[in-house]
């Protein structure tokens, strides 16, 4: 399974920038809705990336 240089650059600058928005909030269990907001971010990562895998092997 493969990951497009664009997805993984598309990544990486989320990744960037939730890092820099994530300095000073305190801990994850002062911060729920913070939390929340991250999973669904890692769920919505992981869609694209079986999304892409399937329409690879479709194309297959």
């Amino acid at each position: 399974m493969t990951i497009t240089k664009r997805t993984l650059e598309r990544w990486r600058k989320e990744a960037l920038f939730l890092e820099e928005g994530l300095k000073g909030w305190g801990s994850a269990a002062e911060n729920t809705r913070l939390v929340r907001g991250l999973c669904m971010q890692v769920i919505r990562m992981t869609a694209e990336l079986l999304d892409q895998h399937l329409m690879k092997e479709r194309k297959s």
